[in-house]
């Protein structure tokens, strides 16, 4: 924190930790932890404010796990945090809202001083993350009615909908729809509400871990291979994986799928599906088996050829075989003999 605040101290904290043109960050609400009041008492003999419970995003004490309690400033006043319980202003919370503002808090803190962020990252994997979860599908990727009434069930809204502060404003969940399909940045806080209403359940560290390097947290699929954050399989409903998967052309795909080959390709990126990375892994076992055909066939038609004559005459087919599976590429030229020379033994004398 001191060193996210280092060389700036001439800006006022409020312009430094917030966006208060944005309406959401509060310039007259302090917030305050009773428990941390009650150590200073002792330690110090008087209350003092603590930074992290500024921070945008921060509803609740990380050391002591306890709501935070807001104080209107008024200008021109000197005020401390008070060291007289009121119940006044206390919200009621459930465990499941306290696990999330935790979460929430450690983002929060872990965003001082952690540098630019990749945006365009972030916003794909959101969009994999609500896909994954049902939220968005094929037909309507991006359907602004279905998101908020997504974002009105999660256990987020809720408690914004309690909060005290201008962020309650964000509870509907009406700002995704927009935010997701604007190309450039908002207020942090609603990325951090996203994200932590996406994944705050999911991988416990992981999931903060991923929000500053999306693009370097690998998955796994079926056959083990690592995948970049945000390519999934099941994105696509079956019969559309297949049309596209199986068709010669973009341009047959949306033909058959009833749409122009251009709203094709638009509504794959929409939703963060390369359509060249898509088909090529879709029909990589096809192509497989096509050259592995292609040289069985081969060398069935030349009983006497050599490694050379296949080499020469199913050029494509080595060549595909080679790069993405040697292995098989191998396997189908065993029955062929080796006619290279072995390298001779070197004598000394």
């Amino acid at each position: 924190m001191e060193q996210g605040m280092a060389g700036q101290h001439e800006v006022n904290w409020q312009t430094l930790f917030s966006m208060s043109a944005s309406g959401l960050s509060g310039t007259d609400l302090l917030k305050f932890c009773r428990d941390c009041v009650a150590d200073d008492l002792r330690t110090w003999g008087l209350p003092r404010w603590r930074v992290p419970h500024q921070l945008a995003g921060c509803w609740i004490c990380l050391d002591h796990g306890t709501l935070l309690q807001p104080l209107k400033a008024q200008t021109s006043t000197w005020l401390i945090p008070p060291t007289v319980a009121s119940d006044a202003d206390t919200v009621s919370c459930t465990p499941a809202e306290i696990s999330v503002l935790l979460w929430l808090a450690k983002l929060a803190n872990r965003l001082i001083d952690a540098g630019p962020l990749d945006l365009e990252s972030i916003r794909q994997a959101a969009i994999t993350g609500l896909r994954d979860q049902g939220v968005t599908g094929w037909a309507h990727p991006m359907d602004k009615r279905t998101l908020e009434q997504w974002f009105i069930g999660t256990t987020l809204s809720s408690w914004l909908q309690k909060c005290c502060g201008p962020e309650s404003q964000l509870s509907s969940g009406a700002w995704i729809h927009s935010f997701l399909r604007n190309r450039s940045g908002d207020h942090p806080l609603k990325w951090m509400l996203l994200w932590c209403s996406l994944f705050a359940q999911q991988e416990g560290g992981a999931s903060l871990d991923r929000f500053f390097a999306p693009m370097t947290s690998l998955r796994w699929d079926a056959n083990g291979q690592g995948q970049i954050w945000g390519y999934s399989d099941n994105r696509l409903p079956g019969e559309i994986s297949q049309i596209v998967a199986n068709a010669t052309s973009v341009a047959e795909a949306a033909k058959i799928l009833g749409m122009a080959p251009i709203t094709l390709r638009k509504g794959l990126a929409e939703i963060g599906v390369s359509l060249g990375d898509f088909r090529f892994e879709r029909g990589r076992d096809q192509r497989k088996e096509v050259a592995v055909n292609e040289i069985h066939t081969y060398i069935k038609d030349h009983p006497e050829c050599t490694r050379s004559d296949v080499h020469r005459d199913c050029k494509a087919a080595v060549s595909w075989l080679r790069q993405y599976d040697h292995n098989r590429l191998s396997r189908a030229m065993s029955t062929l003999p080796d006619l290279h020379s072995p390298q001779l033994t070197l004598a000394f004398k």
